[in-house]
């Protein structure tokens, strides 16, 4: 069960490093050059952010179990 959870969160780990909100600014919301104006801004990447809040939730699932096994031996 461990293994599988450990493929899983590499996996989502790793997809989440292409994410992006918004679409690069070369390309037009729909797809099509109607107007010919690109859409302002750039692509803001989240994955960074989805990097950190993965990091803190297994340390805090870390020291959940650390505090249950703590527990558990006294």
């Amino acid at each position: 069960m461990k293994k599988i959870a450990y493929i899983i969160g590499v996996f989502l780990l790793a997809a989440s490093l292409n994410l992006s909100a918004q679409p690069h600014p070369e390309e037009n919301g729909d797809g099509s050059g109607v107007g010919n104006n690109p859409i302002p801004g750039g692509g803001a990447p989240i994955g960074g952010g989805v990097m950190i809040m993965m990091g803190m939730a297994a340390a805090y699932a870390w020291k959940k179990h650390v505090s249950a096994l703590d527990e558990k031996d006294n």
